[in-house]
């Protein structure tokens, strides 16, 4: 009987540069497999945290947990990706997904507060981002 072929979070990631490392990991997320995007994300952090497609890395990770319904790690990681990368062009939206990652965790007063932080940081964001904050701050019942 021939052994069963391993999932994809079991298989080591086979890339050899660092864009082919995060090509492999979007493709995985793209594929909706959260927990093998996340390993390989994470091993691009782990072996090109000063490369220039480290923030967006850090970003997808956050988005990887938060697909899996994984709102503490989300919003652990999105707080990464805003605080290590803040003038990266992922960093309005992890604002934005970090405060919607606390208010499904009912932390309501944080999520208003990075939903403020977003609006004072990035006043020119994104249109989507900002709209997106508005909806999401109803809900909070920020003030």
């Amino acid at each position: 009987m021939p052994a069963p072929r391993p999932t994809p979070a079991a298989v080591a990631p086979t890339a050899s540069s660092g864009k082919a490392l995060f090509d492999q990991a979007y493709a995985a997320y793209s594929r909706r497999e959260y927990s093998a995007a996340e390993t390989y994300f994470q091993q691009f952090m782990d072996q090109y945290p000063k490369d220039a497609m480290a923030g967006s890395a850090q970003y997808w990770l956050g988005e990887a947990a938060f697909s899996s319904g994984e709102y503490r790690a989300a919003a652990d990681r999105f707080l990464k990706t805003f605080t290590n990368f803040p003038n990266n062009e992922r960093a309005p939206e992890a604002l934005l997904k970090l405060a919607i990652s606390l208010r499904r965790l009912g932390e309501n007063a944080a999520a208003c507060d990075s939903f403020a932080e977003l609006q004072r940081r990035y006043p020119q964001g994104p249109k989507t981002v900002l709209q997106r904050a508005d909806v999401e701050k109803k809900r909070a019942n920020c003030t």
